[in-house]
């Protein structure tokens, strides 16, 4: 509501000018792209965690004692992750909602710290049991942060805007889980199996900053938004007094739309409950959407666990041939007992490939000399 300032008695010449101004929102706050920076850096760190057992497929069967359970324990790492979020995210949405995105997306982000870290604890001292329950807490944390991250940026991106941060974060958070796929190799093989997941549990707790920044900027921006509403309502109040004014808002209509209640900045206001019988108004699009998710995941990830163990048998193991056989069967290929060059040969007479992903033919029988003194 603009007026001018130099009106003394109400005329003509200075008549009021109603205006409607829009709110200022989380959405129109430049720093809501360091909120999305801040959401990005944290969120790969989650991926790169969550992904870090698949890499280390070989490493970890090395570096645990040797068992015929291998296969099962390496499996229940992410068992024991995926079971308990096919309930609780229904339950972090609730919470998200009552609590607030920030608060929650720093909760989790904790959770994750302290799940990695008790995971790699595990590692160190070569328990599967501590490992396994490592994976649960930080599957406490790694879904649900999803959740309180898609809250977030619904309040801070309207609009066009959403769908690109939405698409942003998806996009760093897969940077993470793809250089884990080489990262954690390359420190596992220079460094040993434990260091590789050390590094995860310190990018962990640089995701635990990055919520820590983002809790605190959010806090300050909705607190000075807060002010700002809390003095727009006070300047109407008063100028509402104004006869004029009256008589304008007596023209409205009783049928016209309430534009200050459509503008209403809803991120700062108590949102309305939400109940478990609200599932019933979800629409098709929702299932069709929620069983696409299922198929999607259901063939991805359970391809990406195991598929450390497959490349690896299936490029970097590959068996000569059985056709192949040594020059001198009864020596090594190679070594300090073979003087000479001892190669494999084809029934055709072709050398046998000898790279290094291709297994080495392993002589018939062995001469040897035992010494008596």
């Amino acid at each position: 509501v603009l007026y001018d300032s130099n009106m003394c008695t109400p005329n003509d010449s200075n008549r009021i000018e109603v205006v409607q101004q829009r709110p200022q929102t989380l959405s129109s706050e430049k720093s809501r792209w360091l909120v999305l920076a801040l959401i990005c850096v944290s969120m790969s760190s989650t991926f790169y965690t969550y992904d870090i057992p698949a890499p280390l497929h070989q490493h970890l069967r090395n570096h645990m004692p040797p068992s015929p359970s291998f296969e099962t324990h390496f499996s229940m790492l992410y068992s024991f992750y995926s079971i308990p979020n096919i309930i609780l995210p229904f339950f972090a949405g609730s919470y998200v909602d009552r609590v607030g995105g920030a608060i929650c997306f720093l909760l989790f982000a904790c959770l994750i710290l302290g799940g990695h870290f008790i995971f790699t604890l595990g590692i160190q001292l070569k328990s599967w049991p501590l490992m396994i329950v490592g994976r649960t807490i930080e599957g406490l944390g790694g879904e649900n942060i999803c959740v309180a991250r898609s809250s977030l940026l619904a309040q801070w991106f309207l609009g066009k805007e959403t769908a690109f941060s939405m698409s942003l974060v998806a996009s760093i958070s897969r940077l993470g889980s793809a250089s884990n796929n080489v990262i954690s190799p390359m420190i596992a093989n220079r460094f040993g199996t434990s260091p590789a997941a050390w590094v995860g549990v310190l990018l962990n707790a640089i995701g635990v900053g990055t919520g820590v920044l983002l809790l605190t900027l959010d806090k300050r921006i909705r607190a000075k938004l807060t002010k700002i509403h809390q003095a727009q309502e006070r300047l109407t109040e008063s100028l509402l007094e104004h006869p004029y004014v009256e008589e304008y808002r007596g023209k409205r209509g009783e049928g016209e739309e309430d534009e200050e209640a459509v503008w209403e900045d809803r991120n700062t206001k108590e949102g309305s409950s939400v109940t478990f019988s609200d599932v019933k108004q979800f629409g098709p699009l929702f299932w069709l959407l929620s069983i696409y998710g299922l198929v999607m995941f259901a063939c991805v990830e359970p391809f990406n666990n195991v598929s450390s163990g497959i490349l690896l048998e299936r490029n970097y193991f590959v068996s000569p041939g059985p056709d192949c056989q040594l020059r001198y069967p009864d020596q090594c290929t190679m070594g300090t007992l073979q003087n000479g060059s001892n190669p494999s040969t084809g029934w055709n007479g072709n050398t046998c490939p000898t790279a290094a992903n291709v297994a080495p033919v392993l002589p018939s029988s062995i001469n040897v000399t035992e010494h008596q003194e």
